[in-house]
């Protein structure tokens, strides 16, 4: 292909302006496999381009941009072919040729761009598969910069099209190979073994939904297939008397801040999750989205609810409400009752959960501990029984020295946190741990189930652990 070719494929306009895309270095991660190129050109977004040449026809482009649903070609598109036909030595060959399109999330996507989708996705499927035959026969010992960036890229390309699973599980093998690259652990083959197990499984999943021989459940569309459900798909609920246990404000690796609030129904202490998505990237629209979501920080009644397909605790979205009239106060009794006495049937329960392959990996848990314990160089709750489960904490990092000097003092077994005269040298919003409930995430952390406090229960209310600080909703 020439340049005169090229400029015969758009307007003048176009042309000009995919000139200055290429002279402005804004393409990056450029690829090709065999007759495909694939690039990401960085503009007022990034945006992801594919194209397929051929030997007697125009090359046929695809680009997610706005620009691209009414022209056949757009100026990030050119710009491509422009580099193409430049520096072909850019292009490095892998072995996916399909670059997925990222979904747009807009309000009224035309039905195409979704069955597009989904046929970008079983694409990138079997070259995923192929990928991880390569680090199957490879291993550790493919570490290589070429290979990280080629998988990083994969996760990337894996995330737009909204395959979260699969792109986590590339990403998480890139960083193993990073780390065996630096040296940065040494002992990370069983690590390995596990994500590339992880991610043969996703994608062997996916490739039996896509061959209609074993569909996957709903609560899995989400998290493998990136699907988005609307108001009409709920599931309708009425008259959930509910509690907020814990509320928190988290910013994901792909540009997401994620405002959660933890809900309990006071009639079944099923634990849910009402949840506010939005776009850290956001230009346009209404500045009001950008908003945080508040804390509930009284009880109320979810007069009509709908509940999102997926694991549990599942994510509701609150129709219509009105204030309870109890108090917390009122209410703590029954939310007590709810709570996990045994650290034997925590441990149960986690292992339930994460009997299913392609669950999250944590699981939200109400405990009320007997003791809160120093054992083995670390924090422990304890029930009535003995049986013990290991606390994760949250430390500021200033905090740091000054508790490990005072924990070399505490002698093996000491109780801690539940009397005055104790130190209490761990988070400092559980220095007035009384015997209230904990609410958090039960994990599986380097082999052990542990359990990640986020918030203390009392009548008075919600304490959130917030990084060695306590702060009362």
């Amino acid at each position: 292909m020439t340049l005169d070719e090229v400029k015969a494929l758009c307007d003048a306009p176009t042309y000009r302006n995919a000139e200055q895309i290429v002279g402005s270095n804004a393409i990056t991660q450029m690829a090709r496999s065999g007759n495909t190129l694939f690039a990401q050109v960085v503009g007022s977004s990034t945006y992801t381009v594919q194209i397929e040449l051929h030997d007697s026809n125009p090359p046929k482009a695809r680009c997610s941009c706005p620009a691209a649903r009414r022209m056949p070609y757009c100026k990030h598109a050119i710009a491509v072919l422009i580099a193409w036909v430049q520096t072909p030595e850019r292009f490095q060959e892998s072995l996916f040729a399909e670059t997925p399109q990222p979904a747009q999330a807009a309000r009224g996507r035309a039905r195409r761009e979704t069955v597009e989708r989904t046929d970008l996705q079983q694409q990138s499927v079997q070259h995923t598969l192929k990928i991880a035959i390569e680090q199957a026969r490879g291993g550790l010992l493919s570490a290589s910069h070429e290979r990280i960036e080629l998988l990083r890229a994969l996760s990337q390309n894996l995330e737009s099209l909204k395959a979260r699973r699969l792109a986590q599980a590339v990403s998480e093998l890139a960083d193993l190979l990073e780390a065996r690259l630096h040296r940065a652990e040494p002992q990370i083959e069983h690590r390995y073994a596990q994500r590339l197990a992880n991610l043969w499984l996703t994608l062997r999943a996916l490739q039996e939904h896509y061959a209609d021989r074993r569909p996957l459940p709903l609560h899995q569309y989400e998290e493998m297939l990136g699907r988005t459900w609307r108001e009409k798909d709920l599931e309708p609920r009425e008259n959930l008397r509910l509690a907020e246990l814990a509320y928190e404000n988290l910013i994901t690796p792909t540009g997401f801040r994620l405002d959660i609030s933890h809900l309990m129904d006071l009639d079944s202490g099923t634990l849910y999750r009402e949840m506010k998505i939005v776009p850290l990237n956001l230009r346009f629209g209404d500045p009001a989205q950008l908003e945080f979501k508040p804390a509930r920080s009284q009880p109320l009644l979810a007069k009509r609810v709908g509940l999102y397909p997926g694991y549990a605790p599942q994510r509701l979205k609150i129709l219509e409400e009105a204030p309870l009239e109890q108090s917390f106060a009122d209410l703590f009794p029954q939310i007590r009752r709810y709570a996990l006495t045994s650290a034997h049937e925590a441990r149960m329960q986690l292992i339930a959960h994460a009997s299913d392959p392609f669950a999250p990996p944590q699981h939200t848990a109400l405990i009320a501990p007997a003791h809160l314990v120093w054992a083995e160089g670390r924090a422990w709750w304890a029930d009535e029984n003995g049986e013990m489960m290991p606390l994760a904490l949250f430390t500021l990092p200033t905090l740091i020295a000054q508790q490990q000097a005072l924990l070399a003092e505490l002698p093996e077994g000491a109780l801690i946190f539940n009397t005055a005269s104790d130190p209490r040298p761990l988070d400092v919003a559980l220095r007035q741990w009384r015997g209230q409930p904990l609410f958090g995430w039960l994990a599986l952390m380097e082999g052990d189930v542990v359990f990640l406090p986020l918030s203390m229960i009392s009548p008075e209310g919600v304490r959130l652990l917030r990084y060695g600080e306590a702060a009362t909703l």
